[in-house]
């Protein structure tokens, strides 16, 4: 049958409820891992009868890349898949490097794809490991690059060149500029 908002309201506010036990009902959970974990057993619960065969199944289809990679590492991670500390961590990420050097050298598309996949995936895992959120990281970092080339574009209109006529190395001449302007903005900015 059809719905309204009043209906998506009630539905949303049940799941709530119910899936905070320790906000709404009389469960008591003393640590964010203790909230989690009776979530998660809550979540089983109501999914029962879709029973999942494996830890990595169940993954959202539509969520973007990035956030996959790191909701599958999540996962993986609660049954003990994980690195114990950010030095194996950055090791892997140097090796997957290695490794992407090492297939453009011998020029094989296919294990190149294979190799940028697998950096990719432990540079998500990286900034899993440091709790950040990949998405977000990578959207602030577009909005700076995207930021620093309009100043750049700027820079070199009021010197009166055509971006598109410059060399590479006069575009990064003025890049360098915009950048270090950029840090002693921000280091101005920070209170100390």
């Amino acid at each position: 049958g059809a719905f309204d908002i009043g209906g998506v309201m009630a539905l949303c506010l049940d799941k709530m409820t119910r899936r905070h036990p320790h906000v709404f009902g009389d469960a008591t959970a003393a640590t964010p891992e203790e909230v989690i974990h009776q979530w998660e057993q809550i979540k089983k619960q109501e999914k029962g009868n879709e029973e999942r065969k494996f830890i990595v199944d169940g993954l959202p289809k539509h969520l973007p890349a990035l956030q996959k990679a790191q909701k599958l590492q999540k996962k993986v991670a609660k049954v003990g898949f994980d690195w114990s500390n950010i030095n194996d961590v950055i090791a892997k990420v140097d090796e997957e490097l290695a490794e992407v050097k090492e297939a453009i050298q011998e020029n094989k598309p296919e294990n190149i794809e294979e190799e940028v996949g697998d950096l990719l995936f432990s540079i998500v895992n990286l900034s899993r490991f440091l709790k950040l959120d990949t998405e977000n990281v990578l959207h602030k970092t577009i909005y700076k690059f995207v930021d620093r080339f309009k100043k750049v574009e700027m820079e070199l209109a009021a010197m009166g060149k055509d971006i598109e006529k410059c060399t590479l190395e006069e575009m990064d001449a003025v890049w360098n500029k915009v950048k270090i302007n950029q840090k002693q903005e921000v280091r101005i900015q920070k209170p100390e």
